[in-house]
């Protein structure tokens, strides 16, 4: 079994809001590992939906389009990039950013385990500062 399309498959359920689709596709014991956040780790289903959710919250128009991905039996792995207009509160661990109303491209890789069809395990890679520097927000103001 090729895992790649699972990839797909969560992108395009983020792109459409289909929060319950996003929660079948991962174990109810899922682990995201958030390597920017200096490996932050979250274990479950419904945290790694309230993630997404956060996301969607912040950039309503959060899109994200899908450069690569590959897989073999038990890994999956992405090159995305998402775009949107920042629009909502953002939580951070310094506390929530007001909306700014600017634009944000920022690219990200994921990296996934697979077992018996459900992601298991998470690795998100992106920038924060990227992200924060788009949004005007200094990263020692953050």
């Amino acid at each position: 079994m090729n895992t790649a399309p699972v990839l797909r498959e969560l992108a395009e359920a983020f792109n459409a809001g289909d929060w319950s689709k996003l929660r079948e596709m991962v174990s109810d014991d899922v682990v995201v590992v958030d390597i920017a956040a200096g490996g932050e780790i979250s274990t479950g289903a419904d945290a790694f939906v309230r993630g997404d959710q956060n996301w969607r919250n912040a950039f309503t128009d959060f899109a994200v389009e899908i450069l690569s991905v590959v897989g073999d039996s038990t890994h999956a792995a992405g090159d995305f990039i998402l775009r949107g207009t920042h629009t909502g509160p953002m939580p951070t661990p310094w506390g929530d950013i007001a909306a700014t109303g600017r634009k944000v491209e920022l690219p990200f890789a994921m990296f996934c385990e697979v077992v018996e069809g459900k992601v298991a395990v998470i690795r998100d890679h992106y920038n924060p500062a990227l992200a924060m520097s788009q949004i005007g927000v200094e990263p020692n103001r953050a």
